[in-house]
């Protein structure tokens, strides 16, 4: 039988894909282990998967309100979405104890959901962890079955305790990511990537998506006083890059689709401009990159811009009359660059998918399983520096 882990993640954008391949790539350097990541939409059905995913960039294009409604009840169902979810959560314990897992990760809040009630009412017991890639600790992410969280949120220990939940474990690790920030310099980058080593470079940053404005915001940044590189990155919207490569400015546009140079090019720009998701946000502070969020999709996004700009972590531009401020504050002020830079420092995870990998490991040994899996036979990391709670 097949006794490798699993990871739960959802291919709704990038981000909690991403995440899952960071885990899968630690875990297979630092371990034996070779998981298997499954898209949580797919594995219940490819048609619902595609539905999802159109509606959801539907909303988001057309009704981000929507969206946000939705987002808001996230952890709350009727009658009939409870019985949807026992159902499916049978399967899954079926799909599960099938493959005699040694533990399971989720990125994606219906996994967790699932993962969850699968665990509860199943007769297969398995070590569950909960990756959470955005900056608050939502509830939709919280279940009892839960054997321990990642975040990068300091109230989520409160949040359990709030909810009577005082013996499950919390780690403030950071959102992980796959790739690690480059070695080489700033100038280096630039001429290798032919940005403009005399001008600042600024990055607007879509997400997989290119769910941005580009275009209002390249007129917007014409009331600059001084011309600069925008770079921008449009990821799989190739209708955005036909409309960017004939649009008309006072500064150099540069267009790149999605591209697994992410973190370089964020290193080559004196600043990004970006909707507030977990890991493009958690890229660009591992970068040391100074940050201005702007137009957060509903919800998710506008609370982790909300939280960012309370820690001092990122500059959030409620208009565009903030947006050229904050931008030219940036580029045109070192004193206001290094304030930024030095509160975001704190908040700097680059680590994040090792110290995840690392609990993770510590924690099968403790797990009281009553699987015949020998865990010590893994190699283990050293204990991170990440401080254990609950």
């Amino acid at each position: 039988m097949d006794s490798q882990p699993l990871i739960f993640s959802a291919s709704i954008g990038q981000g909690h894909q991403q995440a899952a391949l960071s885990l899968q790539k630690e875990l297979m350097r630092s371990s034996s282990y070779k998981p298997e990541i499954i898209d949580i939409f797919k594995w219940i059905h490819p048609m619902l998967h595609f539905g999802i995913r159109s509606s959801y960039l539907w909303m988001l294009k057309k009704k981000p309100q929507m969206w946000g409604r939705f987002y808001s009840r996230l952890n709350r169902f009727n009658f009939f979405e409870r019985k949807a979810m026992k159902w499916l959560a049978s399967q899954l314990e079926q799909f599960i104890s099938k493959r005699e897992v040694p533990f399971v990760i989720s990125t994606h809040p219906l996994a967790t959901w699932l993962l969850s009630i699968a665990k509860e009412e199943g007769r297969k017991r398995f070590p569950l962890f909960s990756v959470i890639t955005d900056f608050r600790f939502h509830p939709a992410y919280i279940s009892e079955q839960v054997d321990g969280y990642f975040t990068i949120d300091e109230t989520a220990d409160l949040v359990l305790r709030q909810l009577g939940l005082n013996n499950q474990r919390v780690f403030q690790t950071g959102i992980p990511f796959p790739c690690s920030p480059s070695s080489y310099d700033q100038k280096t980058l630039r001429e290798q990537f032919e940005i403009n080593c005399e001008q600042p470079a600024i990055m607007l940053a879509s997400g997989s998506d290119g769910l941005m404005d580009f275009l209002t915001i390249i007129d917007n940044l014409e009331e600059l006083p001084l011309e600069v590189t925008v770079l921008c990155m449009v990821g799989h919207n190739q209708t955005m890059m036909k409309k960017l490569q004939t649009k008309k400015s006072k500064h150099r546009i540069l267009i790149r689709p999605f591209t697994s140079l992410f973190l370089e090019y964020i290193q080559s720009c004196d600043l990004i401009v970006t909707k507030a998701g977990g890991l493009t946000v958690s890229e660009a502070l591992a970068c040391e990159t100074p940050i201005v969020l702007y137009e957060p999709i509903v919800g998710h996004e506008e609370e982790n811009a909300l939280i960012l700009e309370k820690w001092g972590a990122a500059l959030f531009a409620k208009d565009s009359s903030e947006l050229i401020k904050d931008i030219y504050s940036v580029i045109a002020n070192q004193e206001t660059r290094n304030e930024l830079l030095t509160r975001a420092r704190k908040y700097r995870k680059p680590e994040a998918a090792k110290e995840i990998t690392t609990h993770i490991l510590h924690l099968l040994i403790q797990y009281p399983l009553e699987s015949q899996h020998s865990y010590e036979s893994y190699d283990v990391l050293p204990v991170a520096k990440s401080k254990e709670q609950g």
